[in-house]
């Protein structure tokens, strides 16, 4: 079993991607506590059973239809211009630094 920091396992992520297709599992830590554990998916699971699992599990919810194409189109921000959204990533990123 491998480690990796977050900043490493971002670094390196490909190489971790490839271990755990061949089978190993990654724990990630954040300074230096585990917080998260990469693991292969069973190849003889269908994406149909992985996702009933979760459902199970209460991890996620079934989607109920589309989502309505008004929802996204009128969705409107006051006062929002391309400076301040791209700001306002920024800052979030930067907090996750």
């Amino acid at each position: 079993m491998r480690t990796a920091a977050i900043a490493k396992l971002k670094a390196g992520l490909s190489g971790y991607i490839e271990s755990v297709k061949a089978g190993e599992q990654v724990v990630v830590t954040d300074r230096g506590r585990p917080v998260a554990l990469i693991v292969p998916i069973d190849p003889g699971v269908s994406e149909d059973e992985r996702r009933a699992e979760l459902v199970a599990k209460g991890l996620v919810r079934p989607a109920r239809g589309p989502i309505p194409a008004d929802l996204i189109e009128g969705a409107v921000v006051p006062d929002l211009t391309a400076e301040r959204a791209v700001q306002a990533v920024v800052e979030d990123r930067e907090d996750r630094i």
